[in-house]
């Protein structure tokens, strides 16, 4: 502080500017009341700080580039577990704010394939409006994408986390209270003088200086003239100032009724109708109604409305892909806030099945915001199809510097490398994986990758090498190692020809992974393929059991992996076997899965024709007793049961024994190898052996019957279900 001695007596005054957390402090200078010349000014400062003066005049720069370093640790937790990237514009008395997830957060390749999962981001508009001593900031025109609550609702807790105590909200409307009288409070104790007094000083200016707000406030100056948008904004919050914090506090039922009933007093308010769409936009059988409240609020402005990520998300859901696109367009070529504006270009993007078209798009959304990992990733996929390697590498060396920690690069370069693969460029991919394990020499994904590449590329027995030393520290680590385990099967396999090994990989992977579909389907067709026919039956049997536990109508990728083997099974039943009831089973069992896949439904069809035309022989002559009726429906009915629950010993135990009545060995077999896989170490001897006698007798019978190869099937099963089998590897 300084005396100033002026005109109309003396005072203090900040000697040089202050920094007050994020603002800067230019100018303040205050009166000391009673004071005449002459008087003595011999002792500066000291001689009168013991006085109290009166604040006259203060000028405060709001710099937008140090709010946001100050905001962002403040505003931890509220879109992102980490702390997010802050974005500022300034303008005349108004501020737009954007708030999204730091991009080395999705620096590693994002998983949904969900058009509209993305990482969160907000923005919205902070309109200033003096209020005599007071400021007001309202929150207005919210709009986001991927966010978990209504983007007003995000807002209000982005405004709320970083002011704190220090505003007063209602509704969207934020109240500082008396901020010159807290700035005064904050600076003149460490400067050893009295707080000045501060009634009747009014914030009386604002203006812009390039990135910096600049407030004024003077004693004795009427308010500054607020803007006609901050008035229309203000008076719109109060409004809806019950909605909103009816919205806030989360019930959302209940703040889309109140916005409704406020929109029947302002009709076709704009604000109000995107309220209403932000909320229905999360309920997917609200789409029309959401879209129709939104083009009336949009004649009645003459334009579309600033929400274009929410308008595109409606349409797309309506069927009117073209419009969508049309609306993510022009949002984003109008959006302020660079992260917002990529979105809508990244989404476009995911709009769109040309590869040249979306790399087109995500140009722009790069453009925009260099950093966005998602739409980086992205281009790095439309390039690899489009042939142009270099920039797609380029891409990933951009998305590793983007990596925190060794960990993380690694985690960017194994997902380029599955890019590089899944592009049909695995003899590539082996560069790639290399640089992963530059970060991370023992990760076991990075050399499964490596191993992957370097088989691809000629070289079967480096890559198996490598395979199984990535097996090797995934199993050491106690990490789920199911995956390396059948991609060193399949290595072993195709490329270096040794069925019976990989068959032992596969066989130790355990039904119940996420992996043990595949595992099954692979062991019957190599198993098939080196003439063991009944281990390859078995193996069929157990994969469509994992079939019939999965939910109808799958279509993710394990669900068509299972499609593909349950056909090949089929295949197997008809032409190796001659069992056309076995192959009808496994293409029932598909079409569950894939119910409009015409081709099965020939394939099953042809069986059912084949069934009835081939002729009996000995593998299909009854056993003393044929099957009866009743005997089936009870078998099916059983079989149901234990599709429902596993564990029903009862159903499992009674199943087992009209199987073996029936002689329908195939299905027995399948049932008792399924009962001691999913068995408790202290429940398997018991199991075994009871699966064991009943095989026994089964054998006996058919060999009396002259049912060689049931008799066969038996016997094998014996050595299988041997007492002192392995437990296996997991």
């Amino acid at each position: 502080m300084r005396l100033a001695i002026g005109r109309d007596g003396i005072g203090l005054e900040l000697a040089t500017p202050a920094f007050l957390e994020c603002v800067v402090i230019e100018e303040l200078t205050t009166s000391l009341p009673g004071m005449r010349f002459p008087v003595d000014v011999s002792g500066g400062v000291a001689r009168f700080r013991h006085r109290r003066g009166a604040l006259q005049g203060l000028r405060i720069a709001v710099l937008a580039r140090v709010v946001e370093r100050w905001a962002a640790p403040r505003l931890r937790g509220v879109v992102s577990a980490a702390t997010p990237d802050v974005w500022i514009r300034v303008g005349p008395a108004r501020a737009t704010v954007c708030v999204a997830a730091p991009p080395e957060e999705s620096s590693a390749e994002p998983t949904s394939a969900s058009p509209w999962t993305v990482p969160p981001v907000v923005a919205f508009d902070l309109l200033a409006i003096a209020e005599g001593e007071d400021l007001q900031l309202v929150v207005t025109h919210a709009r986001g994408a991927g966010l978990p609550a209504a983007p007003t609702a995000i807002a209000l807790a982005c405004v709320r986390a970083a002011f704190g105590r220090a505003a007063r909200r209602s509704g969207t409307i934020f109240t500082l209270r008396r901020p010159a009288e807290a700035t005064a409070r904050a600076l003149f104790p460490d400067a050893g003088a009295r707080v000045p007094a501060v009634d009747g000083v009014c914030w009386s200016a604002f203006s812009v200086d390039r990135d910096a707000w600049i407030l004024t406030a003077t004693q004795g100056s009427p308010p500054a003239e607020p803007t006609s948008d901050a008035v229309r904004a203000r008076e719109i919050a109060q409004i809806l100032a019950v909605a909103d914090d009816t919205l806030e506090r989360g019930d959302t039922n209940e703040a889309r009724t109140q916005y409704l009933a406020a929109l029947e007093r302002a009709p076709r308010h704009a604000e109000i109708a995107q309220r209403i769409a932000d909320i229905d936009a999360r309920t997917p059988e609200r789409a029309e109604a959401a879209l129709a409240a939104l083009a009336e609020a949009a004649a009645r402005e003459g334009g579309a409305l600033e929400s274009s990520l929410v308008e595109a998300e409606l349409l797309v859901r309506s069927g009117d892909v073209d419009a969508a696109m049309a609306r993510l367009d022009r949002g984003g070529a109008v959006e302020p806030a660079p992260v917002l504006a990529a979105r809508s270009f990244e989404l476009a993007a995911r709009l769109s099945s040309d590869p040249e078209v979306r790399a087109s798009w995500l140009d722009r959304a790069l453009a925009r915001s260099p950093r966005l990992a998602t739409a980086r990733w992205a281009r790095v996929h439309a390039r690899l199809a489009l042939g142009r390697l270099e920039d797609a590498l380029a891409d990933v060396e951009f998305l590793e510097a983007l990596g925190r920690g060794r960990a993380a690069k690694c985690a960017v370069w194994q997902a380029a490398g599955r890019a590089w693969q899944a592009a049909g460029l695995g003899e590539r991919a082996g560069a790639v994986f290399e640089r992963a394990l530059r970060y991370e020499p023992d990760d076991p994904a990075a050399l499964m990758g490596l191993g992957v590449a370097l088989a691809a590329g000629g070289r079967a027995a480096r890559g198996a090498a490598l395979l199984e030393r990535a097996l090797a520290i995934a199993t050491a680590a106690g990490q789920g190692a199911w995956t390396i385990e059948v991609v060193l099967a399949t290595t072993l396999a195709e490329h270096l020809d040794d069925l019976p090994a990989a068959i032992a990989h596969v066989s130790s992977v355990p039904s119940d992974a996420p992996e043990g579909a595949v595992a099954r389907g692979l062991e019957g067709r190599w198993r098939s393929r080196i003439g063991d026919a009944t281990g390859g039956a078995l193996a069929y049997a157990r994969l469509r059991d994992l079939a019939a536990s999965r939910a109808a109508r799958g279509d993710d990728d394990g669900a068509r992996q299972m499609v593909v083997f349950l056909a090949e099974a089929a295949r197997f039943e008809a032409d190796v076997r001659r069992d056309d009831l076995a192959a009808q089973r496994h293409l029932a069992a598909a079409l569950r899965l894939a119910p409009h896949d015409a081709d099965l439904r020939r394939a099953y069809r042809a069986a059912g024709e084949s069934r009835i035309r081939r002729p009996r022989t000995d593998a299909a002559a009854p056993l003393p007793f044929d099957e009866d009726a009743a005997g089936a429906a009870r078998i099916d009915d059983l079989t149901r049961r234990l599709q429902g629950n596993p564990r029903d010993g009862a159903a499992a135990d009674e199943l087992v024994r009209l199987l073996e009545n029936f002689g329908r060995g195939h299905e027995l077999v399948a049932l008792l190898g399924a009962r001691i896989d999913e068995a408790s170490p202290a429940e398997r001897p018991s199991i075994v052996d009871e699966a064991r006698r009943s095989l026994d007798r089964l054998r006996l019978r058919a060999s009396a019957a002259g049912r060689d190869e049931l008799a066969a099937l038996c016997s094998d099963a014996l050595t299988a279900f041997a007492p002192d089998e392995p437990t296996p590897r997991r």
